[in-house]
């Protein structure tokens, strides 16, 4: 088993969590040193009560003292700690979890920052003009209209009358 560590910060909640290893792509987290960061009084403690048994593993790590078996989490129970904790950047994070990113997954079906929507209607807006573009030089133009005409014509998501 290959691990490699790699420092992740949550940004715009401030909370900075200690190293992350990967394995197998996917990310894993020294349990106590995520509790720690978290405010936990007794972080063993905190790991073994809050993060469930599929979401911790254990693995030999390099220490100061020399190899030492560490429990490990992965994400799921990283977030398991962290809407657990008492930190009020851990109370901000879980707010933003809970207020803004779950209930904009249930109502458009995924989560998308401000940017990257920007970006994906601007791909769209681009798009749709080759697409016009294109009909325009095929065939004399969309339906035998002149140019000008087309975009009033061209519906992205047509309805359909049955009789």
């Amino acid at each position: 088993m290959t691990i490699s560590i790699l420092h992740i910060s949550a940004g715009e909640c401030g909370l900075s969590l200690p190293p992350q290893l990967r394995n197998d792509g996917e990310p894993w987290f020294v349990g106590k040193d995520v509790a720690v960061a978290l405010g936990y009084e007794s972080p063993r403690a905190a790991v073994s009560k809050k993060v469930d048994d599929e979401d911790r593993g254990v693995s030999k790590m390099e220490t100061p003292s020399g190899k030492q078996e560490m429990i490990i989490i992965n994400e799921s129970g990283l977030y398991s700690l962290v809407l657990s904790s008492k930190l009020p950047q851990a109370k901000q994070f879980k707010h933003w979890i809970t207020a803004e990113v779950l209930p904009t997954i249930r109502c458009h079906g995924a989560y998308v920052t401000t940017p990257t929507m920007k970006h994906i209607t601007s791909r769209i807006r681009s798009l749709a003009s080759l697409l016009v573009l294109h009909l325009s030089t095929c065939r004399g133009g969309l339906y035998g209209r002149p140019v000008g005409r087309q975009t009033e014509s061209l519906h992205l998501f047509p309805t359909h009358n049955h009789v």
